[in-house]
C-alpha cells in the first residue's frame, strides 16, 4: 500500500510540474538530472527528454561547477537565492534565466539539488540594448535628430526629454501648488520624491524639473523599478564588469550614465527591500560598485523618485525603507488625481485635440456640453492618461465630424457617468427659471446637447453683468476658476461688457 501511496503522490507531482510556468530541474547529488519540466524546456530550447539523466555539466557545456547555480547549491549546501546566470546550452543556444536554487537534504546529507527558473533572455537584450543606447545618447556619441512634436515643442537637447512647465495644464489649486513646488525644486539639486495615483503624470514634472535645471545640460535617465527582477535591476543601475556571471561584460550602470544630470526611479515603491539599502548606500557615498567589481566608482547623479502611493501608505505597509525614503524625499510633490481637479478637465481636453487634429490630420474644433458634462462626471481611475486615450478613442471615430459628442465617446466611460436625476425640488428658484426659460427658448426638439450649450452660455453672460465685467469676479459667482471661465467664454464667442462707469478695473 505504501508503495502505491508513493507512485501515485509522483504522478501527481510530475503532472503538477509539466503545467506550471515556472521552469524546474531537480539533480541528483552527482549533478544527474532527474526532474526536468516542459516550461523547463521551453525556457532552454531543449526535449525533457533529452535532459533526462544526462549531467547539467554536459547538457551546458559554457557552464563550470562555480558558475552553475545547480552545482554550486550542492557543493556549499547552501541556497542560491534569485541569481541570474547566462549560459548556453549544447546546441549553442544562449539563455538568460533568473534562478532560486535549493539543496535537497536527507538526514543531513546532500542527496540533490532542484532549481526553479524564470526566462529574462529577451528582457535582459532589450534591458541592455536601452542601456547602451542611453550611454551614447547622454555622451553625445550619436547625432540626434531635432524634430517637432505635438505637445512639448522640439526635443531637448541630446537626452530627448520632451516636457518643460508649460506643458503642465491646469488651474486648480491642489494642481498649481505641485508646480509651484516643481518649479523651486528646478532650482536646487535636492532629491525630490513625486507622488500620485498612476497617470497624474509624474514623469512629465520629472522631465519639466530637470529641463529647467542648471544640469539640463546632462542626461535624464529614467528606469521604471517594478519593470524587472531584482538581480537584473542591479547589474543595470549599478552596471557589471566583466566575468561577474556567466556572459557579463564591463557595461557603466545607470548611476554612472546620468552622473552629470538626473536619474529617475520611477515606482520607487516597487523596488526590492534588498535593493533599497543599496541605493541608499550609493546615494550616501556618491559612489557605485559595478556587479561583480571591486572598487568605487563616482556617481552622484541628482535624484527624483515617484511612487503610485501615498508615503504614509508605502511605510506603514513597508514596502520603501524609512531610511531610504527619507533620503529621497527632501522636496515633496503631491499630484492630485484628476477626479480632484475636475475644473482642469477642459483646458486638457482642449489641449489634446489640438494634438490629435495635428496627428490625426482632423480639424475637430470642439467638445460638445453634454460630451464634456460626461467628462466632469466620471470617476477617471487612470487620470490624465485615461482622459487622453478617451479623446484619442474618440477621433478614431469621428469622422468628418468637426465637434466631439456623446456617440464619439467610449461607451463604457458614458454608462459610468451617467446618474438618475433627482426630483428636481432642490434646483429651483431663480437658477430654476432660467434653465426653464432658457431651455424653452432653445428649443426641446434641439436636444439635450443645444439646451445645456444655452444655459451655459446665458449663466456666464448673466454672470459677467453682475460683476461689471470683472471676469475673476463672475468666475465666483459661478464657481469654478478664472481660467475655465475665460476657456468658456471663448467657446461660447463671449466678450467682457463694457467697463462700469466708475472706470475699476480688475486686479
Amino acid at each position: 500500500m505504501a508503495g502505491s501511496d508513493e507512485r501515485l503522490a509522483w504522478q501527481v507531482l510530475e503532472a503538477l510540474l509539466h503545467r506550471v510556468d515556472e521552469g524546474v530541474h531537480a539533480v541528483d547529488e552527482n549533478g544527474d538530472t532527474i526532474v526536468y519540466n516542459n516550461a523547463m524546456g521551453r525556457i532552454e530550447g531543449l526535449e525533457p527528454e533529452a535532459v533526462m539523466g544526462r549531467n547539467v555539466l554536459d547538457v551546458f557545456p559554457s557552464l563550470l561547477p562555480e558558475t552553475s547555480t545547480l552545482m554550486r547549491a550542492l557543493g556549499t549546501g547552501l541556497p542560491v537565492e534569485e541569481t541570474m546566470q547566462t549560459y548556453t546550452n549544447y546546441k549553442g543556444q544562449r539563455i538568460t534565466t533568473v534562478n532560486l536554487t535549493a539543496p535537497l537534504k536527507r538526514d543531513g546529507r546532500i542527496v540533490g539539488a532542484v532549481e526553479i527558473a524564470k526566462d529574462v533572455t529577451r528582457l535582459r537584450q532589450l534591458s541592455e540594448e536601452i542601456v547602451d543606447l542611453q550611454h551614447m545618447i547622454s555622451s553625445q556619441a550619436i547625432p540626434v535628430r531635432r524634430e517637432a512634436r505635438v505637445q512639448g515643442g522640439p526635443w531637448r537637447k541630446a537626452n530627448l526629454t520632451r516636457f518643460g512647465f508649460s506643458d503642465l495644464v491646469g488651474a486648480e489649486s491642489a494642481f498649481v501648488a505641485a508646480v509651484a513646488s516643481a518649479q523651486k525644486a528646478a532650482r536646487s539639486r535636492s532629491p525630490v520624491l513625486i507622488f500620485g495615483e498612476t497617470g497624474t503624470g509624474k514623469e512629465l514634472v520629472a522631465q519639466a524639473i530637470h529641463n529647467e535645471s542648471d544640469i539640463s545640460s546632462g542626461p535624464f535617465i529614467g528606469q521604471n523599478c517594478a519593470a524587472l527582477p531584482e538581480s537584473l535591476l542591479e547589474g543595470l543601475l549599478f552596471g557589471t564588469r566583466k566575468g561577474a556571471f556567466t556572459g557579463a561584460v564591463d557595461r557603466p550602470g545607470l548611476f554612472e550614465q546620468a552622473s552629470a544630470g538626473t536619474l529617475l526611479l520611477d515606482e520607487l515603491n516597487s523596488m526590492p527591500i534588498q535593493l533599497q539599502a543599496k541605493i541608499l548606500r550609493v546615494l550616501e557615498e556618491g559612489s557605485v560598485r559595478r556587479v561583480g567589481d571591486t572598487h568605487e566608482r563616482a556617481a552622484s547623479p541628482r535624484i527624483i523618485a515617484t511612487m503610485n502611493m501615498n508615503p504614509e501608505s508605502a511605510l506603514a505597509t513597508g514596502v520603501i525603507r524609512a531610511d531610504l525614503y527619507y533620503r529621497v524625499s527632501v522636496i515633496n510633490i503631491h499630484l492630485p488625481p484628476l477626479r480632484e481637479r475636475g475644473g482642469d478637465i477642459p483646458l486638457l481636453v482642449e489641449g489634446f485635440i489640438r494634438k490629435y487634429n495635428a496627428l490625426f490630420r482632423r480639424r475637430v474644433k470642439d467638445i460638445t456640453p453634454a460630451a464634456l458634462s460626461v467628462f466632469e462626471r466620471y470617476r477617471w481611475p487612470g487620470n490624465v492618461r485615461e482622459l487622453e486615450n478617451a479623446v484619442e478613442a474618440a477621433f478614431n471615430v469621428i469622422g468628418d465630424d468637426k465637434i466631439i459628442g456623446l456617440e464619439h465617446l467610449p461607451p463604457a466611460l458614458v454608462s459610468d457617468s451617467w446618474s438618475p436625476p433627482g426630483d428636481g425640488t432642490t434646483a429651483r428658484g431663480r437658477s430654476g427659471e432660467m434653465v426653464g426659460e432658457v431651455a424653452s427658448e432653445a428649443g426641446l426638439l434641439d436636444g439635450l446637447p443645444a439646451v445645456l450649450n444655452a444655459v451655459e452660455r446665458e449663466m456666464i453672460v448673466k454672470a459677467l453683468e453682475a460683476s461689471g465685467g470683472t471676469v475673476s469676479r463672475a468666475a465666483a459667482r459661478l464657481r469654478i476658476n478664472r481660467q475655465l471661465l475665460q476657456y468658456k467664454m471663448k467657446k461660447h464667442g463671449l466678450r467682457r461688457p463694457s467697463m462700469p462707469a466708475d472706470g475699476r478695473r480688475e486686479g
